[in-house]
């Protein structure tokens, strides 16, 4: 591990801006193809009819949902140790001066993108999964309400045609 003494060079500074830079693209790439994601699934699920094939689809997209959940979250964790080294490191670098209020508080809302947000619509998928299974067994034990048809029986139109 290389003191601070020795991170104290232009190149050291170069390298950390990089990295922070490069995991920015990345997380904010991995988010916008996270809401995308969910943006598709919602309306997929919306103009879904059935309750199986809801809950279905809806149960998947959870599943995957959390997979790039845990991506995000990864470069969320890499982009806030970055940034931690660089504010201990080079305390007179912007993102050491303006990442800390008069009161020590973190006034950042990165954790937004990395976390809020993801968890938030990942929150809500397992919901509208869970509504859809308990809808769909509501619908196996109780099938009281008769099926619509579609379609008409030709006694019945020759009947209407008649009147």
């Amino acid at each position: 591990m290389t003191s601070k003494n020795e991170c104290d060079s232009k190149h050291c500074i170069a390298c950390y801006e990089y990295e922070r830079s490069h995991i920015e693209t990345v997380l904010i790439e991995r988010f916008n193809y996270f809401i995308v994601f969910y943006g598709v699934i919602v309306v997929g699920a919306a103009t879904v009819k059935d309750h199986p094939t809801r809950t279905l689809v809806l149960g998947s997209s959870s599943v995957i949902c959390f997979m790039i959940f845990l991506t995000l979250w990864r470069a969320q964790a890499r982009l806030d140790a970055v940034v931690k080294q660089m504010s201990e490191y080079f305390s007179f670098h912007p993102i050491a001066t303006t990442g800390i209020t008069a009161d020590n508080r973190i006034k950042s809302k990165r954790y937004l993108v990395g976390i809020g947000i993801p968890l938030t619509c990942l929150l809500f998928l397992t919901g509208g999964t869970i509504v859809s299974a308990v809808l769909w067994q509501g619908e196996i034990s109780n099938p009281s309400k008769p099926a619509i048809s579609t379609h008409c029986e030709p006694s019945t139109i020759n009947d209407a045609v008649k009147r």
